[in-house]
This record gives C-alpha cells, sequence and structure tokens, in this order.
C-alpha cells in the first residue's frame, strides 16, 4: 500500500488507489476511507480531458461524504480538487461556497473556491476569494514569525488576474497597476526571479489633458499557460487571452 517503493510514480499511484478500494469497500459507512479512496483515485488522473472518468468517479465518492456531512473539510476539499475541470465546475459550487465557511483560517481553503469562481465567470466572488486568502496566509506568516516567502503569492497572482478580468488594475482607485509579473523562483543567488506578464501602457490624453492608457499583454507565456485549455476554460479568457498557449504542451 506504500505510495512510496520501487517502480514508476503512476504504477505506485494506481496501486495504492486499488489497495484503498479495497478498504472502502470493506467500510462502506467510514467517512475517512471514503475521502482518502478518492484522494487516492484523484492522484492517478492524467492532464486534461483523459481526466474527466477519474473526476467523476472520485467526485461522486466525495459528494456521497459531503451530502452526509456537510461540514467534512476532507469531502469539500475534495469535490473542489474533482470537479477543478471546465466541464464539471458547476458540479462544484455548492462545496466552493461551503468549503472557505469550514476552514476560515485557512489560506487554501479560501482560495479553492476562487477555481470555480473564475471557470463560471464569477469573477467578483473570486477576487473575494483571493483577497481573503492572501490575507490569511499574511496573518499566518505574521503569527509564526515566518519570512515573507511563506505567504501564499499564489493567491496574489490569482487576485492580480481576477482584478484584471474585472478591469479594475486598482483596489480603491488611488493608484494604478504598472505591471503583473510572474515568480519564476529562486536563482542561485537566492534572489527572486520574474517577468512582465502585463504592464501599462500609455494610449493618449482624453479631453481633459488627462493621460489614459491600460494594461497590455507583453506577449510573455506564463509557466501555467496550458491550464486554460487542459481544464476546459479558454472560452471564458477574455482580456489575458494573448497570454495562453491555444495547443496542449
Amino acid at each position: 500500500m506504500s505510495i512510496w517503493g520501487d517502480g514508476e510514480k503512476p504504477a505506485r499511484a494506481k496501486a495504492y488507489a486499488d489497495a484503498m478500494a479495497t478498504v472502502a469497500r470493506a467500510n462502506p459507512n467510514d467517512d475517512e476511507a471514503q475521502v482518502f479512496y478518492a484522494l487516492a483515485l484523484l492522484a492517478t488522473m492524467p492532464r486534461g480531458d483523459a481526466s474527466l472518468p477519474i473526476r467523476e468517479q472520485a467526485g461522486a465518492i466525495v459528494d456521497a461524504v459531503f451530502a452526509r456531512n456537510p461540514k467534512h473539510p476532507g469531502a469539500a476539499h475534495l469535490i473542489l480538487h474533482a470537479y477543478d475541470h471546465g466541464r464539471l465546475a458547476a458540479r462544484g459550487l455548492a462545496a466552493a461556497r461551503a468549503y472557505a465557511k469550514i476552514a476560515p483560517a485557512a489560506s487554501h481553503a479560501l482560495h479553492m473556491p476562487a477555481h470555480f469562481f473564475v471557470q463560471l465567470g464569477y469573477w467578483a466572488d473570486a477576487a473575494a476569494s483571493d483577497r481573503a486568502s492572501w490575507a490569511a496566509s499574511v496573518a499566518w506568516a505574521s503569527r509564526g514569525r515566518r519570512s515573507v516567502v511563506q505567504r501564499d503569492f499564489h493567491s496574489l497572482a490569482w487576485l492580480q488576474y481576477e482584478l484584471t478580468q474585472l478591469g479594475r488594475f486598482t483596489e480603491d482607485g488611488s493608484r494604478r497597476v504598472l505591471r503583473i509579473t510572474e515568480v519564476l523562483g529562486l536563482d542561485a543567488n537566492q534572489q527572486y526571479q520574474t517577468r512582465d506578464l502585463f504592464v501599462r501602457q500609455m494610449r493618449g490624453r482624453n479631453d481633459q489633458g488627462q493621460l489614459e492608457g491600460g494594461l497590455e499583454p507583453t506577449g510573455e507565456q506564463p509557466t501555467f499557460a496550458a491550464d486554460p485549455l487542459e481544464q476546459g476554460i479558454l472560452d471564458r479568457v477574455v482580456h489575458s487571452r494573448p497570454l495562453w498557449r491555444l495547443t496542449p504542451l
């Protein structure tokens, strides 16, 4: 049953999922057995649309647990991972709205609903989720006297993107965002490497003589550029469409 061992990881993941299937069948009323079986199934998923049968199988398992216990954090969490695909996203909306309330201090629990709000076009809800997620990660790092690099910059990057889709490049209108960048990681000198995805370009002056402009894509593709296509949501991407690859990697 060990997920670690000899052989390739896909084979080990499949063996673990088969073992958890046995546990789940032997304990049909044990919510934890069912949730861990669903988790094991999700670890066997291929990328893209090929994942849909496994997503639906795992989703059905945790849907049943969530129906019995709508405050089960594992069930709500795995519903979101199971249905995190454009064709299935509507099935996860109830869990998305519940999960943040189940674990309100957990940055990841606050962020995951945004996956569904983005796919369904609920941009304001997505921005609210990631705003709360980022704040929770800042609070968590501060409480533990942790480095700022342990904050959840993933949710902050999503928030920037969501505000872009809303056409709101500032939170309060008091300043303008000049660029949106992707953090690529640390170099050998432990310095963050970034690249610009959007840069503000001036377009001229309006009738009052004020400078006008907006964020324009640089043409640089983010490392997650294949995701919208693979998750079936490319048709929902509007303002940042030039950033995304139109064919799978």
